[in-house]
């Protein structure tokens, strides 16, 4: 049961729970698609419009539950990894097994435990009316939620302690007071925390981040990108921006401290140096740091892909919405691709012109619109869908047909599945979807072709075996079937029998299961599949999101999406559709419920698609309204029309959901970036079979037994970035290279680390310093001390 003591506790040891998922770090990454991979994640600011995807709770969902069946992670630390650089052995109850194959898939316990992170977060008393965001345990959900309360039942279970500085008390946790006069974010604030910190856990933990309220942080991640470096040098790491000559780390995605850069920066304070002032924290902290002559990190992976994200992740995925934002074009240190076209010179020179405009032409108006947050990311721009949008019953349709729900201009692709955490991930998915085919006909208009439709062809329609839009009239660019009916929803059901007479006449032998969803509907292919694995194509069935009135056998929502087997398609075309009594004649009548009747007539069972824990796979609203209670009205009629009892919260959503509806096109894109893509390290999916007689023996079975792990290679913690490898020295001090210790390592290279140093880091930078000028190999053998390899050294 959920102990209420324990979230009052001030600045407790948060327990770090695993939920065995996708992997993530923080977001922030600015372009299109191929924008973000592993982010360290932030939360923006809603400024009073509630975006759905970046509330705790929906953002916890996805990163930490919902999953694609057969794709597994790559980004994992492997044990032998570990043991040859000197970490301690990893229990057996850390290590899971897939088939037969031996393979530690859950190791981002053991890694945040090496890594021992300090989390510091800043509370804006004025701007604590969070009270319809709710937040995802497994043992609680409260109805309403504050900020640190939230951050406490998610993302901060992850750190090794959380700790809360407010100007205010809290009613939820214990926080650390500050002046209740002073601005949280100003340099005043930011002094007093950090004097704070450093009395009172400076020597109990390696890492300290400091983060605002409205951020989410991928734990998993941020361990993982820091293991590669030393705490005991000082280190400075965030999303770097530049203002008037000075580079630092903005405050709202988190700013990363070693312990020994807070050592040296409250060194400074308390002889005097960088007295307080209302100065912006995160900029005058930068201006301290200097000083000792410690310098922010370059943090972008190898791709020059962003980890700390400044923005809700649509901001970033779905190009034209950063334009508007001249200071954040401005302030930026790194050239952004906004777009997969944009030139090499594009941005240098937007970036110059733009700084050129606003500090002289825009100068004071620019910063009077950032201060009243004229240009928030909330009030401009593409929306997602409004949390206040709930459907006024269960057969509405063309709802989001508004500009509200337009998506870009330009089709966004990913280009990075040649990456290592991606080669072969999907390799049990590939070997079913060869032997569980799926044709998705996706229900579009003439007008949804160019806004809709064809970001579900970018999205996830490409994972479909066969994929056919189905539209009044014929669109050779898409391309889209003209069907012979009228556009209109009083012709819904129409389009929905012509488009199966359409599909029986064409592609009946090109599929085994037939899946019908709107072009707002977003589709997890892979999950569809592993549901239909233990059921025969030639059997009459169908499913989806089941309801029960008017029906006896119940019927599925139409926006949710339903699947027929072949069998159910037969006898759709073949009996139904040719007897006026078994199947409405005409178009009318709503297309879900008609079809329902219809199947039930002809015998075509409506079967349960819910998990084996009983939550449901398809879904007619986006995850927010399923996962956070009160936000679908106790008087909706969803409540009425589920054939099974309805939940909310954590035990809305099966871990394998398999659709959403109503998902606007920009969503489409961000569910594609955290369902694919977006990975909290260490933690992977395990293959597990759905219940039922048949697994055993189902063809797919050897796949998933043989998907043996690639040989662990070096290239694993590849993720110190190409800017960073190149550079052999952060503030001094030499970096390990992950790279010089590879099987090819000389026997005497690798004595070095079997007692030379008693120190990890020291054996890895000897080791580091050899492998960077072969020249040295014959000069030493395992005989010679260190003070020898180093005059060894210095002589090469």
């Amino acid at each position: 049961m959920f102990d209420d003591a324990k979230v009052r506790n001030s600045a407790m040891k948060t327990p770090r729970r695993l939920f065995g998922d996708p992997d993530t770090v923080t977001m922030k990454k600015y372009g299109s698609g191929q924008g973000l991979e592993k982010s360290v994640a932030r939360m923006p600011r809603t400024r009073g419009f509630c975006l759905w995807a970046i509330r705790g709770i929906s953002l916890q969902y996805l990163t930490d539950h919902l999953k694609q069946w057969g794709e597994l992670s790559h980004d994992l630390i492997y044990s032998s990894w570990l043991l040859d650089r000197g970490f301690q052995k990893i229990s057996g109850d850390e290590q899971q097994y897939i088939g037969s194959e031996h393979r530690v898939i859950t190791e981002s316990k053991f890694l945040l435990q090496q890594t021992d992170i300090l989390c510091i977060v800043m509370l804006d008393n004025d701007n604590t009316k969070w009270l319809d965001h709710v937040y995802l345990t497994d043992e609680y959900t409260p109805t309403m939620s504050s900020p640190e309360l939230a951050i406490t039942l998610t993302w901060g279970r992850h750190c090794s302690r959380v700790v809360f500085f407010s100007r205010l008390p809290s009613l939820d946790v214990s926080v650390i007071q500050l002046d209740e006069l002073t601005d949280i974010y100003s340099w005043s604030s930011y002094r007093k925390v950090l004097l704070h910190v450093a009395k009172e856990y400076l020597m109990d933990y390696k890492w300290f981040v400091i983060v605002e309220e409205d951020s989410y942080l991928i734990m998993e991640n941020l361990a993982y990108y820091l293991c590669v470096f030393n705490h005991s040098t000082p280190l400075y790491a965030g999303h770097v921006l530049s203002s008037w000559g000075q580079d630092y780390n903005a405050g709202g995605p988190g700013v990363v401290l070693s312990q020994a850069a807070l050592h040296k920066l409250v060194q400074r304070l308390v002889k005097g140096h960088c007295a307080s002032s209302t100065n912006p924290g995160d900029q005058m902290m930068a201006q301290c740091l200097s000083g000792s002559g410690i310098t922010p990190l370059d943090t972008r992976d190898s791709l020059a892909r962003y980890r700390f994200l400044m923005y809700q992740p649509e901001l970033h995925l779905v190009p034209g919405v950063l334009s508007q934002f001249l200071h954040f074009w401005a302030k930026t240190k790194h050239r952004i691709r906004e777009t997969n076209n944009m030139s090499n010179t594009a941005g240098l020179g937007r970036r110059a012109i733009i700084i050129f405009i606003v500090g002289i032409t825009l100068g004071f108006l620019v910063s009077y619109v950032v201060i009243t947050g004229t240009f928030a990311p909330s009030n401009s721009g593409p929306k997602t869908l409004s949390r206040h949008f709930i459907p006024k019953n269960p057969h509405s349709n063309g709802e989001t047909e508004t500009e509200e729900f337009v998506g870009p201009d330009i089709e966004q692709n990913w280009h990075d599945f040649h990456a290592e955490n991606h080669q072969d991930e999907d390799k049990v998915a590939r070997a079913l979807a060869e032997k569980i085919r799926v044709l998705c006909w996706v229900m579009t208009s003439p007008s949804n072709v160019i806004t809709k439709a064809r970001h579900v062809k970018a999205t996830w329609g490409k994972r479909c075996n066969v994929l056919l839009f189905m539209s009044s009239e014929a669109d050779s660019l898409l391309p889209a079937v003209g069907l012979p009916v009228l556009e209109g929803r009083n012709s819904l059901w129409g389009k929905t029998k012509e488009a199966f007479k359409y599909i029986y006449n064409k592609h009946l032998n090109d599929a085994d299961w037939f899946l019908k969803a709107d072009d707002d509907t977003y589709v997890i292919v892979e999950n569809l599949r592993r549901m239909l694995m233990d059921h025969d194509s030639e059997d009459p069935i169908y499913f989806g999101r089941r309801f029960k009135p008017y029906i006896q056998q119940g019927y599925m929502s139409g926006g949710a999406g339903y699947v027929l087997s072949r069998a159910a398609v037969k006898r759709f075309v073949e009996i139904g559709l040719k007897d006026s009594y078994m199947c409405r004649p005409d178009d009318g009548g709503a297309e879900d419920l008609e079809l329902g009747t219809c199947m039930q007539n002809i015998g075509v069972a409506a079967a349960d698609s819910r998990d084996q824990l009983g939550r449901e796979t398809f879904h007619p609203f986006i995850p927010e309204h399923h996962l956070i209670p009160g936000l679908i009205p106790p008087e909706n009629w969803y409540w009425s029309y589920n054939y099974y009892p309805a939940k909310e919260g954590p035990e809305c959503c099966s871990d394998y959901a398999i659709s959403f509806h109503y998902v606007p096109p920009n969503m489409m894109y961000v569910f594609e970036y955290f369902i694919y893509h977006l990975k909290p390290y260490g933690i992977a999916s395990s293959i597990v079979l759905p219940p039922g007689k048949k697994e055993q023996q189902h063809p797919v079975s050897s796949a998933m037994l043989n998907t043996k792990p690639s040989t662990p290679s070096v290239s694993v913690l590849g993720h110190t970035t190409a800017y960073v490898s190149t550079v052999k020295r952060v503030n001094g001090d030499i970096l390990f290279d992950p790279q010089s210790l590879n099987k090819n390592t000389s026997p005497k290279k690798k004595a070095l680390l079997k007692g030379k140093t008693k120190s990890v880091h020291g054996k890895m930078k000897y080791i580091d310093k050899l492998l960077r000028n072969n020249k040295v190999e014959d000069g030493f053998n395992k005989k010679d001390s260190p003070s020898q390899i180093k005059e060894i050294l210095a002589q090469s």
